[in-house]
């Protein structure tokens, strides 16, 4: 950022695995945040002289489970963070959830989007934009603990899942 080391989040508890995407005009930076004693999702726009727009931070996904690993990508207005949340449909198994991030920091989806869900879980997800859509991709045990392969899918900016079932890669 700038020669002073400002911080981007200074709250109580662990700030880890930063992410970020430039949108033309900030940077969205978003990580796991355990100020609340959960694992969540947090996030803050930063300008690219290195102001810290929201010193208290975005909240982007909490939840009484565990949200981590995100992943940013944007479109040149609105980002998208993707990031690995355990309260999925299968029990014990981690999912990949998304939400829609306005320039002015307004979260779209408070509750998520279910981007992957399967069986045995889906981890550490990474995206882009391609001009046209969002692109997640993700480690994904659904065949079984013989190892996990990469899965993905297509997200349009209006927030839905294109391949509902994912896409082997």
């Amino acid at each position: 950022m700038s020669s002073s080391n400002r911080a981007v989040s200074a709250a109580a508890s662990d700030q880890v695995d930063p992410a970020l995407a430039f949108n033309g005009a900030d940077y969205l930076v978003a990580w796991t945040d355990s100020r609340t004693g959960y694992r969540d999702v947090y996030g803050a726009r930063v300008t690219p002289g290195g102001v810290v727009r929201d010193s208290s931070g975005i909240v982007i996904a909490t939840d009484l489970s565990v949200q981590w690993h995100p992943s940013v990508a944007s479109e040149g207005g609105q980002s998208f963070v993707f990031w690995q949340d355990d309260r999925g449909t299968y029990s014990g198994s981690d999912n990949i959830y998304a939400a829609r991030v306005t320039p002015e920091g307004t979260v779209l989806d408070p509750a998520g989007i279910v981007v992957a869900s399967a069986p045995y879980g889906q981890t550490s997800p990474a995206a882009v934009f391609d001009g046209a859509n969002y692109l997640a991709a993700w480690r994904d045990a659904r065949e079984g603990y013989q190892g996990p392969d990469l899965y993905g899918t297509r997200v349009t900016p209006s927030g839905s899942v294109l391949e509902p079932d994912g896409l082997v890669f």
